[in-house]
């Protein structure tokens, strides 16, 4: 189905939109209704915590956020916090129009804002709870009913006034403010969004059954929160929801094909669902129409509706996919992209070339996905379903797999991938290599293109500091795998905040530091890009060893002569290449395997010393008899001195080859010196024994 072309456009996707088709980590039932609950973050950031104080957790926390009970330290008074996961950010025009709404009908909020990287909003406290629970026990009294249609249009009509749409109203989302007379206050903003953003998939699993029809097309305006409002009163007075039981697939279909039965419940009920249920957006009952049907007015007229498309005369079949018959090309693309896996196995299987071709009869989309499948660069499934999609609706809501592709649902899957989510860590991988964003941004999405030519430029700047890094020295081995860094850079380039939080760490990480080589302090001062996640990298493995590193340099200083033998100048290598690559687990381990080195080349150490010793002896004989003998009587003892040396050297050159036979795999350098220092000693021990039988 094709959205109408006076629709308005809808707002922009946020992280709780459809989870079946935001969540990079699959699709789950709701964000509170999650069957694992997620983390809680047991604190509260630095903006808050100076003034309340937190009492307990709530059990509703939720997918994007957690919901905490906490006491003002001025008054005592009990709020709610709702502290968004790190990275996600909350749209401040959507909530400053929220806290200027100035109506009992929607949950106060208090204040919002941002610290320590985490968006979070104060709400009153309803201690109540909300309408789910009181319909858990059966249908509302005629009186209740009536004062819910009251006030809950009049929320909407504040809201929608400030051109907010709720687009999850649901009784999860209807607080109770007292209940003899009913009052209620709506919440839960947080997929609310202005009027005027962009189109984007808005229902999940479960809030599909408030969902209206024109949701599955990506567009929807104010009338689609109406339309939520009847499915809630129609509940609420007949006391079952009408789509209890069906299947998501099944309910897709009769919200996209058949009008909802209101036969549960009598009039002047029946008249009011049927008018806040009309599948046509414009001819949807609003607030006007609620107003005169409380004051009863009869002239009030139910809309005409058309008959539902099966009823209408077709000239081809619908390709039928998930229990749903999809009429047109676009619809189709539409539920592909829902279904991502059951549309790369029809278009592996072939099923789709056939209907574009015999039955959509559309010559240019059937040619597309025939050149996609002979392409000749190399397309993996997901890549050419991808191509097929936005080929045939170009303005398709982006997303990837079924998750969404909006700038603030990458930014939020990137925060995932850094807590050690190795799925999400995979598919942004997999976006950024298969350009999936170009893709979109080809086909004109602004937003699309705009994330990824941010991202390209940090992932550009951290290649270069890395080439840098590399000219001056730095080891190849601290650089941490791309796949690992790809959701870090997304996260440099698209969120202020977690940029503010890498610089700081950075500042504090060199405070700690004992010195820090000028071209890494060059750099401290630049704006904060793909070269900062570098030097962040780098500062930090400095200041992890920089305990091992300070040793190994005195070690290596220490037994500097032995550096020329090459079996030492190895071991010495690898053991630095060991500390840069994580191989020492801390600094006894490290200094463990020092000893053990040191007590490899003590030998050649003290051969090396007394080798140098006897160097220094000859050299002191050498001043000596140049300094008190005559010419003639010093070349004769210095003759001497050479002769005996000579011999020495002949009898080093034979022992060599006969102790290689014989101690195989023996330091050779060790006993080389010593077999030198023993021939030496010899002659000039025979040396001085001569002198000393001269005639006098």
């Amino acid at each position: 189905m094709s959205p109408s072309p006076e629709a308005p456009p809808a707002p922009a996707a946020t992280v709780r939109d459809d989870l079946a088709a935001t969540r990079l980590d699959g699709p789950a039932p709701t964000v509170r209704d999650a069957a694992e609950p997620p983390r809680t973050l047991m604190r509260l950031p630095s903006a808050l915590a100076g003034r309340y104080r937190l009492a307990r957790p709530m059990p509703t926390a939720g997918g994007e956020a957690d919901l905490l009970l906490v006491d003002a330290l001025a008054d005592g008074q009990r709020y709610v916090a709702k502290i968004y996961r790190y990275g996600i950010q909350v749209k401040r025009e959507v909530l400053d129009r929220i806290q200027q709404a100035g109506s009992d009908a929607v949950a106060h909020l208090i204040e919002h804002g941002q610290s320590d990287g985490h968006c979070y909003e104060v709400l009153e406290y309803l201690p109540k709870g909300s309408l789910r629970s009181r319909l858990e026990g059966g249908p509302l009294a005629d009186d209740q009913a009536r004062a819910l249609v009251a006030q809950a249009s009049a929320a909407l009509a504040v809201l929608h006034a400030r051109d907010i749409l709720h687009r999850d109203l649901k009784p999860e989302n209807v607080l109770i403010r007292q209940w003899q007379p009913l009052r209620i206050a709506l919440t839960d903003f947080g997929i609310a969004s202005v009027a005027e953003a962009t189109q984007h998939f808005t229902s999940a699993a479960r809030t599909l059954r408030y969902a209206a029809p024109e949701a599955a097309t990506g567009v929807i305006g104010a009338a689609a929160d109406y339309w939520s409002l009847g499915m809630l009163v129609l509940e609420a007075v007949s006391g079952r929801h009408p789509y209890a039981g069906l299947s998501d697939a099944v309910l897709s279909y009769q919200l996209v094909t058949q009008p909802v039965d209101c036969g549960a419940v009598a009039d002047p009920w029946r008249t009011l669902c049927r008018g806040l249920l009309a599948r046509d957006p414009k001819q949807r009952w609003g607030q006007a129409e609620i107003e005169r049907w409380l004051a009863g007015d009869e002239a009030l007229r139910l809309p005409v509706e058309a008959p539902p498309p099966e009823t209408a005369t077709r000239h081809y079949r619908p390709y039928r996919f998930q229990g749903v018959e999809c009429w047109t090309a676009r619809e189709l693309a539409l539920h592909m992209a829902r279904h991502w896996e059951a549309g790369v196995q029809d278009l592996r299987q072939g099923f789709l070339l056939p209907w574009l071709r015999d039955e959509w009869r559309d010559q240019d989309l059937a040619r597309a996905v025939l050149e996609l499948s002979g392409a000749k660069k190399k397309l993996n499934h997901d890549e050419r379903l991808l191509r097929v999609l936005v080929k045939i609706a170009p303005d398709l809501p982006p997303v990837w797999k079924q998750a969404s592709l909006a700038s603030a649902d990458l930014l939020a899957a990137a925060s995932a991938a850094m807590s050690g989510n190795s799925h999400i860590q995979k598919e942004l991988t997999e976006i950024y290599q298969h350009d999936v964003l170009g893709v979109y941004g080809d086909a004109g999405n602004a937003e699309c293109q705009e994330v990824r030519e941010k991202w390209q430029r940090a992932v550009k700047e951290y290649e270069q500091a890395w080439t840098k890094l590399a000219k001056q020295g730095v080891s190849k081995k601290l650089r941490p795998d791309r796949a690992a860094v790809l959701p870090v850079l997304l996260l440099v380039s698209g969120s202020p905040s977690f940029g503010s939080q890498l610089k700081d760490k950075i500042n504090k990480t060199v405070k700690k530091l004992k010195s820090l080589p000028d071209y890494l302090r060059d750099w401290l001062d630049k704006p904060i890009d793909g070269m900062s996640l570098a030097l962040c990298t780098v500062v930090e493995a400095q200041l992890r060893l920089e305990p091992m590193l300070s040793k190994f340099e005195v070690f290596r200083k220490e037994y500097s002569i032995l550096g020329e033998n090459r079996e030492i100048k190895a071991d010495l290598s690898q053991m630095e290449d060991d500390i840069y690559a994580g191989v020492y687990g801390d600094l006894a381990e490290f200094q463990k395997a020092l000893d053990t080195l040191e007590n490899k080349i003590e030998p050649l150490s003290k051969a090396t010393e007394k080798y140098q010793g006897l160097l220094t002896n000859l050299n002191d004989r050498l001043f000596r008899v140049l300094r008190y003998k005559t010419s003639d009587a010093a070349v004769e003892e210095l003759n001497e001195i050479i002769e005996h040396l000579e011999h020495a050297v002949e009898t080093i050159v034979a022992s060599n080859l006969v102790e290689a036979e014989m101690r195989p795999g023996v330091f050779a350098e060790t006993w080389s010196l010593e077999m030198a220092m023993k021939a030496i000693e010899k002659e000039l021990d025979s040396l001085k024994m001569k002198k000393l039988k001269r005639p006098r």
